[in-house]
This record gives structure tokens, C-alpha cells and sequence, in this order.
């Protein structure tokens, strides 16, 4: 200091120090209140804003930053939920409100969706696959075709050892069709059936004591047996003209009904042979479904025959017979009914 300065001067220096050192003292406060005020701030927004829809807010948790107590902790919007540790509780579709303690969050789990079903149901007397029976209800669940027409030959199909042809039996004194060498054999079914263009169409005129068309199961050079033991019905689609008569026999022959099994002598035993174990039919001028149980089938009961049913390891065939002169048929799709 310099001795030369006076006492007034000296007073003006301390004045002057006192009220920068006074200054300098507030503008630290200050600055330390606008910190302090900033960090709430931050606490007020980093803590749960309620205003999101569903879940919480994206910073979430406690709203502490460097000691300072926050507002931290979130609501929830979706579903109802108690807000951990101070948290508020919050209803159905309401914002979420800022937890007051530390800010535990509030978070609600939803319940998880139920697997979509597939809804299924059987239709009364609906055959799975291929049809009904005449009583309705289902009689099996899957087939084996013997023939589904769409060849327009003769053949049967060569499925499961099964090897033959359609056939015609004599008709007395009238006419009948198909001829054995026409080709297609087949005819075609106007304007389809459910995907199936050709069937066999049998007529029949003055046919005296009826007529009949038929198909062999194992007849490659000679006219022999089946097994179908493994098979529990047959079932084709069919229906007759609107002139026709609708009366048909279904029949299976077997090696104690036909001559060829040698069970029955159609010369000796006086005709007592072909009472073939049979069903019967009434068929109509619309194409509807036809199933033939193998347990259903029975004989008239003329024939001279040592057994009560059918002998399905031993079959030679399946047959389509009717008593009236004349006749106009439709048969297709023939299949084997699996057991099961």
C-alpha cells in the first residue's frame, strides 16, 4: 500500500472490497438456487409421466439425481396397478400420477389370449371321406377304390390285388348295354358330379326275368377268388332314369353261393345255386350315395348253402341285378369301405 494514500481513501478501498466480496457472496447463492430449482425440474420430468398410454414412463423409476429426492416412479394407463413405494393407485384408463417416495414403478402383467380353437363337427350321417350309410351316421374312415370311372375302359382299378372288368349278363330276349368291346365303355355324366365326369350307364329293354351288370375282383386269365376281409362294406353313387324302374340287388357271390366255388352244382342241386348273400336298393333321378355293409347282407334263403354269412376271404365279385324287362343305371365311384 502506498504510504502516501489517506485514511479517506483507505475507508473507500475497504467499502469497495466489502461490497464486490457482498456480490460475489449473492451471485454464488443464486446460481446455487437456479442448480438446486433445475434438478427438481429434472426430477418432476425424468419421474413417470402418466400421460403415455399403457405401461410406464420411459425413464421410470426413482427421480433421485445427486442426492436430491425426486418425484420419481410411474403410474400406469393399462390396467389397474399400486405404484411401489409411495406409488399412487391408479384405475382402468386413468394417467398415471408421479410416485411421492422414492418412485417405486407400477407396472400391471396382462393376461395372456387364448389359443384360437378351430371348430370342427361332423354332419349327421355323414360317411368321413366318402359318405353315409341309408341310416345315417358315419360307417368308416377312409376307402380303397375299386373303380372311379374316369378311365372309360372297362378295368377295374389295380389297387390292393384287385385285377378284372365290368360285365353284362345275358339279357333273354332283349337288348342291353354297354356292348363288352364298345370304347369308351364309360359314358360321360352331363355337366359333371363333384369333380366326376363318367360313370357306367347300363340300359336295359325287353329283358325277359330282368338283366344284371357286374364285375369280376381277380380275373386276369381265370375267374378266381377275393380276400376282402379286410374291408367292411362297399359304397358307390348311383341313380336310375326318370322312365326307369328303381328297384336294384346289390350282391357279392362267394364260393358257396356261385357254381365256381364248387360248394353248390347248378345242375344237380335243381338251381340252388346264386342265392347270393344281397341287399336292396331303391334308387332315385337324383345321383345320391349307396353303402352295403358286409353284415347287412343276407340270402333269401332257397339256396342250398351250409353257411349264415357272407365269406369275405372268398368273394368273386360284386353284382347289380334287377327283375323288371327294362332298366336305365347310372353307377360310379365304387370303392371298399376300410374297417374302423
Amino acid at each position: 500500500m502506498d504510504q502516501s494514500e489517506t485514511p479517506q481513501q483507505l475507508r473507500r478501498l475497504r467499502h469497495s472490497l466489502a461490497w464486490s466480496l457482498c456480490a460475489c457472496v449473492c451471485a454464488s447463492l443464486f446460481a446455487c438456487n437456479v442448480y438446486d430449482s433445475s434438478l427438481l425440474q429434472a426430477g418432476l420430468s425424468s419421474g413417470g409421466n402418466g400421460n403415455n398410454s399403457g405401461g410406464s414412463s420411459t425413464t421410470g423409476g426413482a427421480g433421485n439425481v445427486a442426492g436430491a429426492s425426486g418425484l420419481g416412479g410411474s403410474g400406469a394407463v393399462a390396467g389397474a396397478g399400486q405404484t411401489g413405494g409411495g406409488g399412487t393407485h391408479v384405475d382402468m384408463g386413468e394417467a398415471g400420477m408421479a410416485g411421492v417416495d422414492t418412485g417405486g414403478s407400477s407396472s400391471t402383467t396382462g393376461g395372456s389370449g387364448g389359443s384360437g380353437g378351430v371348430e370342427s363337427g361332423a354332419g349327421a350321417g355323414g360317411l368321413v371321406q366318402v359318405g353315409g350309410n341309408s341310416n345315417g351316421g358315419s360307417v368308416s374312415t377312409g376307402s380303397s377304390v375299386i373303380d372311379d370311372m374316369e378311365d372309360q375302359d372297362r378295368y377295374i382299378s389295380k389297387i390292393d390285388g384287385r385285377v378284372g372288368a365290368w360285365y353284362l349278363a345275358p339279357c333273354k330276349g332283349g337288348t342291353q348295354t354297354p356292348a363288352s368291346n364298345v370304347v369308351p365303355y364309360m359314358s360321360g355324366i352331363s355337366g359333371g358330379r363333384s369333380g366326376s365326369l363318367f360313370a357306367l350307364h347300363s340300359t336295359a329293354a325287353t329283358c325277359s326275368g330282368g338283366a344284371l351288370v357286374g364285375l369280376d375282383l381277380n380275373n386276369k386269365s381265370a375267374r378266381l377268388v377275393y380276400d376282402a376281409s379286410k374291408y367292411s362294406g362297399v359304397h358307390f353313387w348311383a341313380k336310375v332314369a326318370s322312365s326307369s324302374p328303381t328297384g336294384v340287388k346289390f350282391a357279392m357271390p362267394d364260393t358257396h353261393t356261385d357254381p365256381m366255388g364248387g360248394q353248390c352244382d347248378k345242375v344237380t342241386d335243381a338251381g340252388q345255386c346264386y342265392d347270393h348273400f344281397a341287399t336292396s336298393f331303391v334308387f332315385t333321378t337324383e345321383w345320391k350315395e349307396y353303402t352295403a355293409m358286409f353284415v347287412d347282407l343276407s340270402q333269401v334263403g332257397w339256396g342250398n348253402n351250409k353257411v349264415d354269412s357272407l365269406d369275405v376271404k372268398n368273394v368273386y365279385g360284386i353284382e347289380l341285378s334287377w327283375i323288371t324287362p327294362a332298366m336305365d343305371l347310372w353307377i360310379d365311384d365304387i370303392v371298399f369301405l376300410n374297417k374302423g
